[in-house]
Parts: structure tokens; C-alpha cells; sequence
């Protein structure tokens, strides 16, 4: 009689456990998918030449495409302190 219950039970778990995994792989793949979509109609708002200048303003503000920071580029050598 345990044995079975216990049986049950994981059973039960290991179905909960597949069902929440796959409802959460769905939700990802499809905020993702819609994120993508969102973006693509943002760009094509935007006229070309206006799109060019933002993305000039982006590069000397020192930010890339997705607003993150760049690294600043260093020279090979670097200057020694003044003490």
C-alpha cells in the first residue's frame, strides 16, 4: 500500500515537473519572439537617414547597438604615473 502511494506521488511530481518546465520554455519562446517582432517594427519606423544619425549618436556616446557600454580601446603600452 505505501509503495503504491509513493509510486503515485512521484508519478504526480515528475508530471508537475515536465508541465511547469514546458509552460515556462513556451512563455520564454514566445516573449522572445515577440521582443524580436517589437524591435523589428521600431526599426522600420524609423526612416533611414534619421535611424543612421541615431545610431551616430549611439557610437560617439560610446554605446553599441543594444545601449550597452563599450569598452574603451587602450593602447598597447600604458602611460606611467606622475608621481
Amino acid at each position: 500500500m505505501e509503495a503504491t502511494v509513493a509510486n503515485i506521488l512521484v508519478i504526480a511530481a515528475l508530471g508537475l515537473l515536465i508541465t511547469v518546465t514546458g509552460g515556462v520554455a513556451y512563455l520564454t519562446a514566445v516573449d522572445w519572439r515577440d521582443r524580436r517582432r517589437r524591435e523589428q517594427e521600431q526599426r522600420e519606423q524609423v526612416p533611414g537617414r534619421v535611424r543612421r544619425e541615431q545610431e551616430q549618436q549611439e557610437k560617439s556616446r560610446g554605446r553599441n547597438r543594444r545601449g550597452k557600454e563599450q569598452r574603451e580601446k587602450t593602447p598597447g603600452r600604458r602611460a606611467k604615473k606622475s608621481e
